[in-house]
């Protein structure tokens, strides 16, 4: 597998695909798939790029949900995939910042000791 078309998803890495005319088994199209069997993802290459990112998306929430054990609905997952890449895209900034991973390492950081007196009209 190529690193940078490899995914991985609860500890199973993901081969990353991108088909013109991508169809299910049935010949319906389709605009992404995750095979389990295979441990591939597909992704409709004729996408537009944002379409491309939401698709990838949605297939990634099928993973999680799969590998958690927890069934998902279509409109569920359309749902949570909607809302992850919203999240992700209105929160760069803070999320690059909070972000403890360097190249797939946990960056190590001194621990700093913040003392702050709280006083009782501070509790709500």
């Amino acid at each position: 597998m190529d690193a940078k078309n490899t995914i991985r998803i609860c500890n199973v890495d993901y081969d990353l695909q991108f088909i013109e005319d991508l169809r299910t088994s049935k010949g319906d199209r389709c605009d992404g798939l995750i095979l389990f069997s295979r441990s591939e993802i597909y992704i409709d290459k004729c996408l537009l790029p944002q379409a491309k990112y939401q698709t990838l998306w949605h297939e990634i929430i099928h993973g999680i949900s799969t590998a958690v054990g927890v069934k998902l609905t279509e409109e569920q997952i359309e749902a949570v995939s909607y809302a992850v890449i919203g999240v992700i895209r209105d929160n760069q900034a803070i999320l690059n910042r909070m972000n403890p991973y360097n190249n797939g390492e946990l960056k190590h950081y001194k621990k700093k000791s913040i003392i702050r007196t709280v006083k009782e009209n501070d509790i709500v």
